[in-house]
């Protein structure tokens, strides 16, 4: 919900699904690493705790080394969305920074595929991969259609669309 209201609050339209992408890129590794490595003061006492593991894997492999594993899990999944998701976007957000971006291209859309509910992948009729749409209202971008997209270029997220009339 909260990166809806950036899109409402910040103009124009495309800072704000700017802001709302960075936050949904950048939160999750850093949860990941701070649960990863982050203090904790109940880790002296962590026999006398209750596991979220089924017990047979408690009692199979020990208490300790099923939360370092579960630490170790957090990291690496942390790392891969920071490597492959959070990365290129900062890339992106230096290039807009430095007013290298956001790119503008026109192009009729020749198919979108809604993935969970914030995100839609849009394929378009020119040379361009697929884009990712994040933060738009449902049914926004229409198959058929011909718009005015302003996207990034290293992670193909559309941050506007307008529609062209002919």
């Amino acid at each position: 919900m909260g990166p809806y209201l950036l899109v409402s609050i910040i103009e124009p339209d495309w800072a704000g699904r700017l802001a709302g992408d960075a936050l949904f890129y950048f939160a999750p590794p850093l949860l990941a690493f701070w649960y990863a490595f982050g203090p904790r003061k109940h880790l002296k006492d962590i026999g006398e705790r209750r596991s979220l593991w089924p017990d047979y894997i408690t009692k199979q492999i020990g208490t300790q080394r099923v939360d370092y594993a579960t630490k170790a899990l957090c990291f690496v999944g942390g790392l891969w969305w920071f490597i492959y998701l959070s990365l290129p976007l900062a890339a992106d957000i230096n290039l807009v920074i430095n007013n290298d971006a956001p790119f503008v291209t026109i192009g009729q859309v020749t198919y979108t595929r809604g993935t969970l509910f914030i995100s839609e992948q849009v394929e378009l009729d020119s040379k361009y991969p697929r884009f990712e749409a994040l933060y738009f209202a449902p049914r926004h971008i229409v198959e058929g259609n011909t718009y005015e997209f302003l996207y990034l270029p290293k992670t193909q997220l559309i941050l506007d669309a307008r529609t062209i009339i002919k």
